[in-house]
């Protein structure tokens, strides 16, 4: 994984480098590349966690809901069982009572992808 002149990725670019592993079904690296930029940022300061971990701005790329959601998608067809119903994740019924990622009296403002939407939970047929 490369890093920019900083020394480190932001979160952008974290996210377009798991989102790239995802597409390619590297399931390994997609986990290596998420973790290691999870050990970067638990070791700064408050500032350079919130700059860092911050969601990829706007609808320019993939997004941490995207990048996550298939690497979970990957280790699931890994290991042989469904992927998670992403749907049923935006309905708020699964969201509730999340702690931090609810705003007070709402669900959460945290989108995920729909069904489908990674490479993952489209099928092998898509993974290459």
């Amino acid at each position: 994984m490369r890093t920019s002149e900083r020394g480190t990725l932001t979160a952008s670019e974290v996210a377009i480098s798991i989102s790239s592993f995802v597409a390619a079904g590297d399931v390994q690296a997609a986990t290596q590349a998420f973790l290691q930029f999870v050990n970067g940022i638990s070791t700064g300061s408050k500032q350079t966690f919130l700059t860092l971990s911050a969601d990829p701005p706007g609808d320019s790329g993939p997004g941490w809901s995207w990048a996550i959601a298939g690497i979970v998608d990957l280790h699931a067809q890994r290991v042989g069982v469904p992927a998670p119903d992403w749907a049923l994740a935006t309905s708020g019924d699964c969201v509730r009572g999340m702690g931090p990622m609810e705003p007070e009296g709402g669900a959460s403002h945290r989108s995920f992808p729909g069904p489908r939407t990674t490479p993952a939970a489209r099928g092998p047929d898509r993974i290459r």
